[in-house]
């Protein structure tokens, strides 16, 4: 196999992140040669002004998008296989497919896969796994088949579920989220100043309810998270509390 053949055959899992989480949140352009418009967070766009060079990205997002691609990983939409880097050091062996079984063994970093196993050699001591799969893992990166992932792609965005797609007119799939009726309303009192997320979540569904909007509180703080993901508004950034762990066997 070419490294030419190799190069346009399988994607990087990393590069099927960026792709998926340009489309997803900015709607940016499906094929690689195309320059996607970025809709920087704001967390981003005040990063960038202190270090204009430096690449920067907003987390959030990219875990949402490798959170996609892992979920379809383990469902077996997408097929994973083991090659050198760079591929064309494979040119005289078939691309090595990651059994399923050892994929959902692998630990995740940031949502998903990375391009390199972490730790393999710790799936040995889950299942019987030949040791050249795990040799294999400790040196090659992980692609998955560039066909496959695009009919993939294709077939989530058509679903027209993405924050991108939100003000599109064309039908989406399923019944319409409960959340874009609130998100309006939330971002006005947000703007206006009379609620941020210092002040708890039941202050703003209080602040509804005096809107004459009835939301149940699990509701308000997802959409609170999402906008957070969207925008990288910081008065959006809830303080998570630490649950306090209670000892069932009392004091010692």
């Amino acid at each position: 196999m070419s490294r030419k053949r190799a190069e346009g055959e399988f994607i990087l899992i990393s590069e099927a992140v960026t792709r998926l989480e340009a489309g997803m949140f900015s709607g940016g352009a499906f094929l690689p040669e195309a320059v996607c418009d970025f809709r920087r967070p704001e967390a981003v766009v005040v990063a960038k002004k202190s270090y204009p060079g430096a690449s920067i990205g907003w987390g959030p997002q990219r875990e949402d998008a490798a959170k996609r691609i892992y979920g379809a990983i383990k469902l077996g939409e997408l097929s994973v296989f083991a090659l050198r880097d760079p591929p064309d050091r494979e040119a005289d062996r078939a691309p090595l497919q990651v059994p399923l079984g050892v994929l959902k063994q692998m630990i995740f970093t940031r949502g998903g896969l990375s391009d390199r196993a972490v730790q393999p050699l710790r799936i040995r001591a889950k299942g019987t796994v030949a040791p050249e799969l795990l040799a294999t893992l400790s040196t090659h990166k992980l692609y998955l088949r560039r066909e496959e992932f695009d009919a993939w792609y294709k077939k989530a965005k058509e679903k027209g579920n993405w924050p991108s797609q939100r003000s599109s007119r064309k039908p989406r799939m399923g019944r319409p989220p409960k959340q874009n009726d609130l998100r309006a309303p939330i971002d006005a009192l947000v703007n206006e100043k009379l609620w941020s997320a210092r002040q708890k979540i039941a202050d703003l569904v209080r602040l509804l309810e005096s809107r004459g909007i009835i939301a149940a509180r699990d509701t308000v703080r997802r959409i609170v998270d999402q906008i957070l993901k969207e925008t990288g508004k910081q008065s959006y950034r809830r303080r998570v509390r630490k649950r306090s762990q209670v000892n069932l066997n009392g004091p010692r």
